[in-house]
């Protein structure tokens, strides 16, 4: 300290601004130190610039909090009890770009029940497409009035 005293004002000046930042730094690494330990298992930091935009009244409160929780949750479907994990949840809000107003409704077994439902009911949706089309082309398709014409038998014309 005492070398700090002596010399020029500038010498003095510079000296003093690298002690500052010097204890800066030790202050900033020792607070991140402390929110790395307050991390425990079953959470994850949040990467609020990876997140989508959200304009629907405030932020939920894992962005406020700074770091996703396991989350309990019972399942719409069968009633099962789940947790949808923080490492999960990160992944669907800044990877997948989840809204954030969204939260888990369904167990793994009953997600994947539900995809392969509604890709039958695609699958189906698009057959009764093309044989609609096949039997347009092929001028087979039984003949349906127009919403006008419909409107004129009523009307009596």
């Amino acid at each position: 300290m005492r070398a700090m005293m002596m010399g020029s004002g500038k010498r003095r000046r510079t000296a003093m601004l690298a002690a500052r930042r010097l204890r800066r730094s030790r202050k900033l690494a020792a607070a991140q130190r402390k929110q790395f330990e307050l991390l425990l298992a079953g959470t994850a930091p949040v990467d609020t610039g990876r997140l989508r935009a959200y304009h629907s009244g405030p932020h939920p409160e894992f962005v406020r909090c700074g770091f996703y929780q396991d989350l309990h949750f019972r399942c719409i479907d069968c009633g099962a009890e789940g947790i949808w994990t923080a490492a999960r949840q990160k992944w669907w809000y800044e990877v997948a770009g989840g809204e954030l107003s969204s939260r888990a409704r369904r167990c793994a077994a009953c997600r994947a029940y539900e995809r392969l439902r509604k890709a039958e009911a695609r699958s189906r949706m698009l057959a009764g497409l093309e044989q609609k089309a096949a039997l347009t082309k092929a001028g087979e398709l039984p003949y349906h009035r127009g919403w006008s014409e419909q409107r004129s038998r009523q009307a009596g014309g």
